[in-house]
């Protein structure tokens, strides 16, 4: 029988386990703690039983959010977070782009109707950044925008 389990530390460095026998408590790559389930609502990040041998492993991606409750996960929380800071961080920015800013960033990293609008508005708004918080915030973001905002602000 081949199973699997994904293992994420809390700031998003993953490993996939066959058995789940070697989860290790803290990330060897940063130190913090390491997750197989989601913290909100307890269900497995991901879990694969093929109910047979297999051989290779499944592929997957990290996911942002939990499948089962919608929250996101502590490293898609802490991309937010540091983004936040980037555009709190600004000293050109109004305090009212900076809101904008930061209410848009969501729509930024899930496709949804908000997307194109959210990225257009996020190009405007740094646009008239400081390039110190158009790097961070490009830097702290890119993994995680979707294709279309990566594409409208001009990031692909």
């Amino acid at each position: 029988m081949s199973a699997f389990w994904l293992h994420v530390c809390e700031n998003g460095h993953d490993k996939l386990d066959r058995y789940g026998f070697v989860k290790s408590e803290f990330c060897e790559i940063c130190g913090a703690s390491v997750l197989e389930k989601c913290p909100t609502c307890n269900n497995f990040i991901m879990h694969v039983d093929y109910g047979m041998p297999t051989v290779g492993t499944p592929d997957y991606t990290r996911p942002l959010f939990c499948k089962h409750c919608g929250k996101p996960y502590p490293w898609t929380a802490a991309i937010i977070e540091a983004a936040t800071m980037a555009l709190e961080d600004d000293d050109i920015l109004t305090d009212e782009e900076k809101s904008k800013a930061i209410a848009t960033i969501p729509d930024l990293i899930v496709d949804n109707p908000k997307t194109t609008a959210a990225a257009n508005r996020m190009k405007k708004i740094l646009s008239g950044a400081g390039n110190v918080t158009k790097d961070v915030f490009t830097k702290v973001v890119s993994s995680v925008l979707t294709d279309v905002a990566k594409e409208l602000m001009g990031l692909q």
